[in-house]
């Protein structure tokens, strides 16, 4: 299954345009539509010295996504509704798929629980400790994209 355009767009929405690198709110290195360019700061030598169009960024997210999808695929171990996997998406583009290969989310998932799936999404709402706003109101988006279906 691939990401569909919902899920690009969510995400896009949520993480927002930047045409210059910057440190997300982990400390990360980043660019475009939250693509994790490397883990710690920006440090020049990550490229995009000159920034990225956000029609390069936006091409940069699709495929992003898709390696996404890819891994999301390999871990899920039930059939999903396209709504649930774009879902799934979104949230591991934003931590990452190693977070949801040890989540309690992934298990609630995979033994079939999904009535616990949207509370599972909504436990993710800190960065380095501290709960963001903005994850929070990310986390409660995927819940409901979730269930959408």
């Amino acid at each position: 299954m691939d990401a569909s355009q919902a899920c690009i767009d969510i995400v896009a929405y949520f993480e927002g345009f930047s045409a210059n690198k910057y440190n997300d709110a982990a400390g990360h290195c980043t660019i475009g539509y939250g693509t994790l360019l490397h883990r710690g700061n920006c440090d020049g030598t990550e490229g995009y010295a000159e920034g990225i169009s956000e029609p390069d960024a936006k091409a940069l997210l699709a495929s992003s996504l898709c390696r996404v999808a890819q891994e999301v695929t390999e871990i899920v171990k039930l059939p999903l509704k396209q709504c649930q996997f774009d879902a799934l998406c979104a949230f591991a583009y934003n931590l990452g798929c190693h977070a949801l290969v040890e989540s309690t989310l992934l298990l609630a998932i995979n033994s079939g629980t999904f009535a616990d799936v949207p509370d599972q999404f909504r436990r993710w709402d800190f960065a380095a400790g501290v709960e963001l706003a903005g994850l929070k109101r990310r986390r409660v988006a995927e819940a409901a994209m979730w269930s959408s279906g």
